[in-house]
Parts: structure tokens; sequence; C-alpha cells
């Protein structure tokens, strides 16, 4: 009777331990009236980070209720109001290839450059090459004065381009590690055991939910670890609400 007596008080002693550690979600309300950088994002400045989460958001949230076409088509359109929602594109890419399959994705996939494309239209039809070397100038060079992650590097070593490219090649390494471990591991037999392309890729057994919100919450944080310059203060604030 004694040890049961323990058990019950060491069960309510953890009880009132975790309560301290949870936050109620009412609290994240006041957080959003009180902060500065809130403020700033979405009052003073009007940056368009929060109009491009919005679209993202409701996007993963036809994702999660398998909406996969609506999902895309939202997507797309964050995609093209900042182009830092490219930052989720590789884990979508895993989620839309483990649910619907390899063709179904490459379908999505085409149906998000179409609507690119369609957006894109007047400028394309102005001067195509300087609307696509402007929309991806891969050899832009960040300032030294901007970096917070590589403060401790020189400033010519910094500059240096091959520092840039052996950090997008540790990027490309970590999603491919953190894709493998998270998504591809459990099907691994399937994998071997199967040759159906269409299908091979395809999980029925784990919920949605868990297939969808760990990709979407650590791809972009994969990014800001590798990122030369630092990570602007508002996309930071928005990825984490």
């Amino acid at each position: 009777m004694l040890r049961v007596n323990d058990i019950r008080r060491s069960y309510t002693t953890f009880q009132f331990c975790s309560m301290i550690f949870l936050i109620a979600p009412f609290v994240l309300v006041f957080l959003c009236f009180t902060g500065y950088r809130i403020h700033s994002i979405f009052v003073l400045r009007l940056f368009n980070d929060p109009v491009a989460m919005l679209f993202f958001y409701l996007s993963a949230n036809f994702f999660i209720s398998q909406h996969w076409f609506i999902g895309c088509v939202l997507y797309s359109f964050a995609v093209s109001i900042k182009m830092n929602v490219l930052l989720f594109a590789p884990a979508l890419f895993f989620i839309l290839l483990l649910n619907v399959g390899l063709w179904r994705t490459i379908v999505n996939i085409f149906i998000c450059a179409i609507i690119q494309i369609y957006i894109g239209l007047p400028f394309i039809m102005h001067d195509p090459v300087s609307y696509l070397q402007r929309s991806f100038d891969l050899g832009r060079v960040f300032l030294f004065k901007w970096t917070v992650n590589w403060r401790f590097l020189p400033e010519n070593v910094f500059v240096d381009s091959r520092l840039h490219i052996a950090l997008f090649m540790c990027h490309l390494v970590a999603l491919i590690i953190f894709g493998y471990h998270m998504w591809f591991r459990n099907t691994v037999r399937t994998i071997l055991c199967k040759f159906d392309w269409d299908n091979i890729l395809k999980i029925s057994s784990l919920p949605v939910l868990q297939l969808v919100l760990p990709p979407i919450t650590v791809s972009p944080f994969l990014e800001f670890l590798y990122r030369s310059e630092s990570a602007p203060y508002r996309q930071l604030a928005l990825d984490c609400y």
C-alpha cells in the first residue's frame, strides 16, 4: 500500500513539472500583440512574408487533408509571392512522393510550374533572360557584414565562391540524410521487394499528419544552418509561428 502511494505522489509531481514546461496556446496570441518584431513584420513595414506564409500554411492544411491538387496550387501561389517558400520544396517533394506516387508527383510539379509561368508571363514576354537571371541569381556574392553563422571566417574566405558551393553541397547532403532517415528508412524493404514505380514510394500505414508536419518544419531550418548570410528575423519568426 505504501508503494502505491509513493507511485501516486511521484505521478502527481510529474504532472506539476509537466505543467511548468507547457505553454497554453492563448499565450501565443499575447506574443503577437506584444512583440516589436511581429508588429514590424505585419503592420509597420508591410513585408510580403506574412502573405506568402499564409498561402503556404493553407497549402499545408490541404496536404494534411490529402487534397494534393489544391495544396500544390496554393503552394505555387506562395512561391510567386516570396521565393523563400522554395525552402520547403524538398520536403514537399518527398511528401508527395510518399503519398501519391511518382507519376502524380510529376503531374503536381508540372501544375506548379504552369502556375509560375502564367503569373510571370508579362515579365517573361518582355525580357525572359533578365527575368530568369534576376529570379535565380546564383552568382550573387553576399556581403560579409550581413553574415552571422560565418562571422569567425576572414572576409576573403567568406566571399570566395568555393565556400558557397561547399555550403550548397552540405545543404544537399543534409537534406538527403534527413530525408532518408526520417522518411525513406521505413520503405527500404518495400523498395527492394516491389518494382511498381508508380506505387513503390507510396505509404498508407503512416498517418498523413506524421508524414507532412515533420518535413515542412525541419526543411527550412536545414537551409538556415548552411546559409551564407544571416536568416532574416521576419522569416525565422514566421517559420517558428
